[in-house]
């Protein structure tokens, strides 16, 4: 394995951390696992089940360049008292990360380093 140091460059800015991976496409998702919230965007794709999610980043990585990278989470759903934000759109998810191509390629399957569902 390398060490690799890498960054989120949106749709909010972290400053550099350094990981071991396989591949700088590797690290770049690595690093965005570790953090997946704070620096993402949030996408749900059915909104009446609000705790699937998948969150989308541009990540750089040093000397090796930049890639879009997806997580999926699935957590608990709490109830509560507070009204919920607008939903976030394929097209605000493309714009916040930097995305120049369609933005259903976003959901598509087969990304480096994706497992199968």
């Amino acid at each position: 394995m390398t060490e690799y140091r890498c960054r989120f460059i949106a749709p909010r800015m972290s400053a550099w951390s350094s990981l071991e991976a396989d591949s700088p496409e590797l690290a770049a998702n690595e690093f965005h696992c570790r953090d997946e919230r704070s620096h993402a965007i949030t996408y749900t794709p059915d909104v009446s089940k609000p705790g699937a999610n998948i969150h989308f980043a541009l990540v750089e990585v040093e000397h090796h360049g930049s890639w879009v990278s997806k997580i999926y989470t699935s957590g608990i759903l709490r109830r509560g008292g507070v009204k919920p934000r607008l939903a976030v759109t394929l097209v605000d998810v493309a714009r916040a990360v930097r995305w120049e191509r369609d933005p259903s390629e976003l959901l598509e399957d087969g990304w480096i380093g994706e497992e199968p569902v």
